[in-house]
């Protein structure tokens, strides 16, 4: 993946920090988050965590409504 300008990368390095394995590394991505906000609007800051939200809150309602399976498979259903 080719990051092209700042937003992306200030999105990417939040993603990170959400993601990451341990607190060193999530402290490490929060930090990169932090020198990319100097080149970024407030405006495009407030987008970018609040779509980081919203996906956020879609994964959780998505695991949440997962079926359940056997041997922990997803097994997709379909509604009409």
């Amino acid at each position: 993946m080719e990051i092209t300008d700042n937003e992306h990368a200030y999105l990417n390095a939040l993603m990170l920090a959400i993601m990451a394995p341990n607190e060193k590394k999530s402290l490490e991505c929060m930090k990169m988050a932090a020198s990319i906000e100097p080149h970024l609007t407030e405006k495009q800051i407030d987008l970018c965590k609040k779509g980081i939200e919203v996906c956020m809150e879609f994964l959780k309602q998505s695991k949440e409504d997962k079926p359940e399976t056997l041997e922990g498979e997803f097994i997709p259903t379909f509604h009409d």
